[in-house]
């Protein structure tokens, strides 16, 4: 049996986009420890933007992480 992915991780990646668009991709976890430390490595690149992060449907309790509040939530605030 494979685990249950429960956590999102959704970015903009600019090296992907043309200078007009923006990219948005999203990755799937199956604990929070796995998402922040893959939003940790991107948050550190300059071209990653709009870093979001939470629990996917119909997983309870739902976590909505925006990208205000995601240097907090790594705890780097």
């Amino acid at each position: 049996m494979t685990a249950r992915h429960i956590w999102y991780v959704s970015f903009v990646d600019q090296r992907d986009a043309p200078p007009d668009r923006h990219a948005r991709r999203t990755a799937t976890f199956v604990s929070e420890q796995d998402a922040k430390q893959f939003t940790r490595k991107l948050a550190e690149d300059r071209r990653i933007e709009r870093l979001s992060a939470g629990t996917i449907n119909p997983y309870r309790p739902k976590r909505v992480i925006g990208s205000r509040d995601i240097d907090q939530w790594l705890g780097k605030t």
